[in-house]
């Protein structure tokens, strides 16, 4: 099954060396949750990617979106 990209973001750098973009992908029912990959392009000479699940479809995303968010305070510093 082709994965579907449900939103993206783009990071630029604040030196303006370069910029970082993430996907989220379109939630998937697993047996009993559901799971929403997200990637990131820009950090290190490979795409970090990643799982993150949820009850429901909305709360697998905004587990994939707070994800996101701590991936990149953590590589920020």
């Amino acid at each position: 099954m082709a994965r579907v990209i449900v939103a993206t973001r783009k990071y630029e750098w604040a030196d303006g060396s370069g910029s970082i973009e993430v996907r989220w992908f379109k939630p998937v029912r697993s047996r009993r949750d559901y799971v929403c990959k997200y990637e990131v392009v820009g950090i290190g000479p490979s795409k970090l990617k990643a799982d993150a699940v949820g009850v429901d479809s909305v709360q697998a995303l905004w587990v994939a979106i707070e994800g996101a968010r701590v991936l990149l305070e953590r590589r920020s510093g």
